[in-house]
């Protein structure tokens, strides 16, 4: 991965990143997906109503938030002109999702807390009483099955993330693996790939820190993945 520089975002920074191989069954569903669609004022401004009320300390503060909540949506007042920019975003063939840059930023590239701790919960693992519980063995499993995930992803075997019976959009997981963050001088942060598009999955490497010194381990030997005793070791 070459040396980038952070003084400002590059556009079209997302489109960097590989897709996996067409037709296959990882983004079979992929092409006939529906664009997410914008809840109408009314009914995000119902969902709103029902989520403040369980909110606030006291009915005085529930009217007083209905008030202001009537002022927003009435004809003419600020509700309605930013519901119609987002109608505008909606219906924009240069915009790929009206709430994408939104979610990316607020959620996560301008948020400048631990991503770690406050949004991906890493620590949700449950125990595994039939593996080593050694914190080497746990480690050297968890990237075995993060190794395994991503060949799947690559290859286009993995089966796409479901809704009951109709397939999820699967485009975030093409920032799942091989990626770094980049942290923008101006606020605004974005992620570079080393991902190529002829990527198996079968070969790669992972930092690993010990004593607070970073190490580049290859995971791959022969067009093998290592095995979990062979990343232990």
């Amino acid at each position: 991965m070459d040396i980038v520089q952070n003084s400002k975002r590059p556009e079209g920074w997302k489109d960097t990143a590989p897709f996996a191989p067409a037709n296959t069954t990882t983004f079979a569903g992929q092409a006939t997906l529906p664009k997410l669609p914008l809840p109408e004022l009314e009914t995000t401004l119902s969902t709103l109503r029902q989520s403040v009320r369980s909110l606030s300390w006291n009915e005085d503060e529930i009217k007083s938030i209905e008030k202001k909540i009537r002022e927003f949506e009435k004809a003419g007042a600020l509700g309605r002109a930013l519901h119609e920019r987002l109608v505008a975003r909606r219906d924009d063939v240069n915009i790929r999702h009206w709430l994408e840059d939104f979610w990316d930023n607020s959620a996560y590239l301008k948020y400048r807390d631990s991503v770690m701790i406050n949004v991906s919960y890493y620590f949700c693992f449950e125990q595994a009483n039939h593996l080593p519980h050694t914190p080497v063995s746990r480690a050297a499993y968890l990237i075995r099955a993060a190794l395994l995930e991503r060949r799947a992803f690559k290859q286009g075997s993995m089966l796409p993330e479901m809704n009951r019976k109709d397939p999820m959009c699967m485009d975030t997981w093409r920032w799942m693996f091989d990626c770094c963050r980049i942290p923008g001088l101006e606020g605004a942060d974005w992620s570079v790939t080393g991902a190529k598009p002829t990527d198996t999955g079968d070969e790669g490497h992972i930092i690993v820190l010990r004593r607070n010194r970073p190490w580049k381990l290859e995971v791959s030997k022969d067009g093998r993945l290592l095995s979990v005793d062979e990343l232990e070791s």
